[in-house]
């Protein structure tokens, strides 16, 4: 009984085409709080976790007083046709492809902080998709350039809990090559103590060893070669980055990394 229900949730949710998520997810969320129901995992997309999803619902709900923008503002050097598709198509809708221009140009030469508030939660909902196409780098530099920290605080809030359930997902979650790199690097314009809140990769779970691992190998050769990480997206200067490279000189993280490849060997 319990299958044929959550199949046919599944099949529900498959034919809403993602319009409308964002208030369906919010409710369902509230729901979840209040201990009406519990958590609904086929609500979850491409590699996130229930955590992610249910910040998502917060973000979401944080943001729906946003409308939606009548133009977005270009520079002259750019074309306002190429950005029509972003108001004309649903939000919950719009892919990762459809961004890009958007995201490379938003506060430079296309749009502000009314289109960039609006599109926000859509963004990191792609953000969170595993193998997502959506630079997560660019996206939180740009949230930087928002000044997100001086945002209402309810949105605030659950940008911040998106962030603390990104983090707590290197333990819970194997993310796929090149991911963990992503993330550190994105994670690093937002969270300035991200050093210090790394303890979910050295906690011995199978999604953790996995983690760390792709981690290290996306960045041991320059961090062996030139004591630094690989991203092209890390600043010139970078106390996080500066951070990060100690963090991988630690004790603990170098015996971590060594046991996890002795663990494979056998």
């Amino acid at each position: 009984m319990v299958r044929i229900l959550v199949r046919s949730a599944v099949s529900v949710w498959g034919v809403l085409k993602r319009k409308g998520r964002h208030k369906i997810r919010a409710m369902i969320t509230a729901l979840c709080m209040k201990k009406w129901i519990s958590y609904m995992p086929w609500i979850d997309c491409g590699g996130m976790t229930e955590s992610i999803s249910t910040a998502l619902g917060h973000v979401f709900a944080a943001f729906a007083d946003v409308e939606c923008p009548t133009e977005i503002e270009v520079s002259p050097v750019k074309k306002a046709e190429d950005y029509q598709v972003l108001l004309h198509v649903p939000r919950e809708s719009l892919n990762a492809e459809q961004f890009s221009g958007y995201l490379f140009g938003v506060f430079h030469t296309v749009g502000g902080a009314e289109d960039f508030l609006y599109f926000f939660p859509r963004l990191l909902e792609l953000a969170a998709e595993n193998g997502t196409e959506i630079l997560r780098e660019l996206l939180f530099q740009k949230s930087g350039l928002a000044e997100w920290r001086l945002w209402r605080s309810d949105r605030v809030v659950a940008f911040q809990a998106y962030l603390t359930a990104v983090i707590e997902s290197f333990s819970t979650y194997s993310w796929s090559e090149d991911e963990m790199d992503s993330w550190i690097c994105a994670l690093s314009y937002c969270v300035e103590d991200l050093d210090c809140q790394l303890e979910g990769l050295m906690s011995s779970s199978e999604a953790a060893n996995h983690n760390l691992i792709e981690l290290y190998e996306s960045n041991s050769e320059t961090l062996l070669k030139r004591n630094a990480l690989r991203n092209p997206f890390w600043p010139a200067s970078s106390r996080v980055h500066d951070r990060i490279v100690t963090w991988f000189s630690r004790p603990g993280v170098v015996k971590r990394i060594y046991d996890i490849y002795q663990s494979r060997d056998l």
